[in-house]
C-alpha cells in the first residue's frame, strides 16, 4: 500500500499529459495480458454494438484500457495536489445547472461510470456539500487512505454501501448534493431489468425512489478525459423536468437512455470492463461464461 501510495504522490508532480502518455503505454500493456478483463469488455461491447465489425470493438476496447490506465494514474494528481493545480486540470460545463438547481433544495447528480468521475468528484467536493456511496475495502488501512484521500476539502460525507440508504436519506434533506453513480449491476435483488442499448441490464431504480423520498432534483453530468489538452471535464444538465413520475421503470429507462447518448459521443470511456450483464432474466445464462 505504501509503494502504491509513494508512486502516486511522485505522479502528481507531472504534468497531465505526461500522466496521461504513461496510462497509455500501461494501458496498452493491460489489454495484453490482462486476458479476463479484455474479453468481458468485448463481450460487453459485442452485446451493445453488434453492428459494429470486430476490429471497431477490438479498437474501443483498447482505448478503453488505456482510458482506465489514465484514469488510475490521475488519482495522484486528485489525492495529493493543491486545489489550484487541480482547478487547471478539471473543468466545468453548465455548472449553473448545478447551482440553480441547489438554490430549490437537494439535488442527486447522476454521475455515471465515465472514467473521470472519481478525480472529478473530488474536485468537485471543494465547490458543493457532497455525498457519495463507495464501497467498503477489506483492508480497513486502505479504506482509511481512500476515505482521507477523497474528504480533503473536508466538505464532503462518504457512506458504505454496506451501510444502506438511510445515512444518505437523511443528509440530502438536508439540502446537500449526492453524487450517484448507480449504473452497475448490483444484482437481482436489488434491481430491475431495463433496456441499455440491445440488452436487458439489471438496473437499480434507486434514483427515481431516493428523489421521490427526498423532493431532490435530478441533475445529470458526464465526466470525460481530454487526452489531447491533458484536462478532465465535467459537463452538467439541466434538472430532470417532470422526474420522478409514477413509473419507476421509465423513469429507470431515462436514466440508461442519458447513459446511451454519453456513451455514443465517447464509447471508450465507459467502464465496459465491468460484468454490466452478469445478471440475467430468468433462463438467460451469463454472456461471461
Amino acid at each position: 500500500m505504501r509503494i502504491g501510495l509513494l508512486f502516486l504522490w511522485l505522479l502528481h508532480f507531472l504534468p497531465m499529459k505526461w500522466v496521461n502518455y504513461l496510462g497509455s503505454l500501461l494501458g496498452s500493456l493491460a489489454y495484453v495480458v490482462a486476458k479476463q478483463r479484455r474479453l468481458v469488455t468485448l463481450t460487453n461491447l459485442q452485446l451493445c454494438f453488434p453492428q459494429w465489425s470486430e476490429s471497431e470493438r477490438q479498437s474501443i476496447a483498447k482505448k478503453h484500457f488505456q482510458a482506465f490506465a489514465t484514469h488510475i494514474l490521475s488519482q495522484g494528481m486528485a489525492w495529493f495536489s493543491p486545489l489550484h493545480k487541480m482547478k487547471q486540470v478539471v473543468r466545468y460545463e453548465h455548472f449553473n445547472y448545478l447551482e440553480e438547481a441547489l438554490k430549490e433544495g437537494p439535488v442527486i447528480i447522476l454521475a455515471p461510470h465515465f472514467f473521470g468521475m472519481d478525480t472529478g468528484g473530488i474536485c468537485l467536493a471543494a465547490d458543493v456539500n457532497i455525498l457519495s456511496l463507495y464501497a467498503r475495502h477489506k483492508n480497513p488501512k486502505i479504506d482509511q487512505q481512500i476515505q482521507r484521500h477523497r474528504l480533503r476539502w473536508a466538505r464532503g460525507k462518504m457512506f458504505s454501501r454496506q451501510d444502506g440508504i438511510r445515512p444518505i436519506v437523511k443528509e440530502l434533506k438536508t439540502g446537500w448534493a449526492f453524487y450517484y453513480h448507480p449504473d452497475l449491476d448490483f444484482g437481482a435483488k436489488e434491481s430491475i431489468f431495463v433496456d441499455f442499448f440491445t440488452q436487458q441490464a439489471a438496473t437499480v431504480p434507486a434514483l427515481s425512489r431516493l428523489s421521490k423520498l427526498t423532493r431532490a432534483k435530478v441533475v445529470p453530468s458526464y465526466a470525460y478525459q481530454d487526452y489531447a489538452k491533458g484536462t478532465l471535464t465535467i459537463r452538467f444538465y439541466k434538472a430532470w423536468d417532470n422526474y420522478p413520475t409514477e413509473d419507476v421503470y421509465l423513469d429507470t429507462r431515462r436514466m440508461n437512455a442519458f447513459i446511451e447518448e454519453r456513451v455514443l459521443e465517447r464509447p471508450e470511456l465507459y467502464l465496459w470492463s465491468h460484468k454490466r450483464f452478469k445478471t440475467r432474466p430468468d433462463g438467460m445464462p451469463s454472456p461471461y461464461n
